[in-house]
This record gives structure tokens, C-alpha cells and sequence, in this order.
């Protein structure tokens, strides 16, 4: 079981790895397939079944990630945070490829979200981002956008 907090919205994970959302469901923050709020928790029907062990919340942003390792994204995609390789607002949650400019994102343990990125650890060790890079948060010197996640070096 767990919580997680985003700027205007709000989601818990259930002991049976059930994910409900509540609060103000803009950009798809609620991953209800709308845009509507919802004044209490509903079912995030996209992952019924796949077993979601940790979830996080960003601006109007929402993941999950599931037993087996992959990660779930949606909501806002200002800046590519999503990692779908697009810039769209995410309704529903969709699956991240694994692929990662050559490198394989999951299986991952642990993801943040921040305003306008997020940052994803794999369970072995691996860090990557995605999202706006401004002032560094991304973890690269140069990138200002990161549309798929990329992998942080050292």
C-alpha cells in the first residue's frame, strides 16, 4: 500500500496493487481516459491486473510501476516527461518501451516525478530521465528536452 501527492491530485495503491486517483484530472492527471475532476477515489481502470507495486505523482503527472518492473506514464507531456517520444498529454496509462536510446529501462525499482520531468531507478542500479532539462534537473550538461528516457551518467 502506498500514496503519492501531485500538485492538484492524488493517488493510492491498494495491498492487491489497485491504483485509484482523485483530485483535479487536467492534462489526464487521473488516468480515467478524461480530463474531469473526481472529488473522491476512482479506479484507474488502464492498469486493472497488472499487479502495480509503487506509483508516484508530479505537477499533472501520474506512473506506476508494476511487479514485473515496467512503468506506466500519464497525464501531462510538456516537455516529453512521459518518455513516449512525444510531447502529447497522456489520458490512460501506457506502457514506456523498454528501449531507452539502446539501453533497457526496466526492470525498474523506484520513479520520481518532478515539475516537468521524471527520474526512474532500475533494480539494477541504473538512474534515467526524461522530461525539460532546465537548470540540470535531467542529469545531462547539454540536453534541454528528453522526449524517451535517457540514462544519467556519472
Amino acid at each position: 500500500m502506498a500514496v503519492a501527492c501531485g500538485w492538484q491530485h492524488s493517488m493510492a495503491l491498494s495491498g492487491a496493487g489497485a491504483v485509484f486517483s482523485w483530485g483535479y484530472g487536467g492534462y489526464g492527471a487521473l488516468g480515467h481516459g478524461n480530463m474531469y475532476s473526481s472529488m473522491k477515489p476512482l479506479l484507474v481502470e488502464g492498469l486493472l491486473g497488472k499487479m502495480v507495486q509503487y506509483i508516484a505523482a508530479g505537477s499533472y503527472s501520474s506512473t506506476a510501476i508494476t511487479c514485473t518492473g515496467h512503468l506506466f506514464t500519464w497525464g501531462w507531456g510538456l516537455g516529453g516527461q512521459l518518455g513516449h517520444g512525444t510531447r502529447n498529454n497522456q489520458m490512460l496509462p501506457l506502457l514506456v518501451e523498454q528501449d531507452c536510446h539502446g539501453e533497457a529501462l526496466q526492470p525498474l525499482r523506484k520513479v520520481a516525478c518532478g515539475h516537468q520531468h521524471i527520474v526512474a531507478l532500475t533494480r539494477a542500479g541504473r538512474l534515467f530521465s526524461a522530461g525539460l532539462g532546465k537548470n540540470g534537473r535531467l542529469g545531462f550538461s547539454s540536453i534541454l528536452e528528453e522526449t524517451r528516457f535517457r540514462r544519467v551518467e556519472r
